[in-house]
């Protein structure tokens, strides 16, 4: 199965800076390929979707994915947030603090829009 392949070869890759790929970033491809596959399947663009052959966990594992384990200690913050003043990173400020308050990833809070930011009620909406 070319799908098998793929997914072994992508877990064999480098990334830029020379380490592995993530398991996550191959499951979210992974995830991506199949939601296309099935918009084509739905549009009679193919005949069948060749994720429908492989048995369940084969192909998209979360289990493999390695939790996020990272609580910053209170002094830790702190540092970090010092290191937000100066002229050239002000405006890491706000996004460092969201980070933190919120769990959100760099990505996720980069591609918020204002329609998800609730400043009277004090919320950050994020839009999957």
């Amino acid at each position: 199965m070319e799908l098998r392949a793929y997914r072994n070869h992508r877990l064999r890759s480098k990334t830029k800076g020379g380490g592995n790929v993530n398991v996550g970033t191959v499951n979210r491809e992974m995830n991506t390929l199949r939601a296309m596959l099935n918009e084509a399947k739905i549009n009679d663009w193919i005949t069948v979707n060749p994720f429908t052959k492989a048995r369940p966990g084969e192909l998209i594992n979360t289990a493999d994915e390695q939790p996020r384990e990272t609580i910053l200690t209170y002094e830790q913050e702190q540092r970090l947030l010092k290191e937000c003043h100066g002229e050239n990173r002000r405006h890491l400020k706000a996004l460092v603090i969201a980070g933190l308050d919120t769990g959100a990833r760099k990505g996720e809070l980069l591609r918020l829009t204002w329609p998800q930011v609730d400043f009277e009620v004090g919320v950050i909406r994020a839009l999957y």
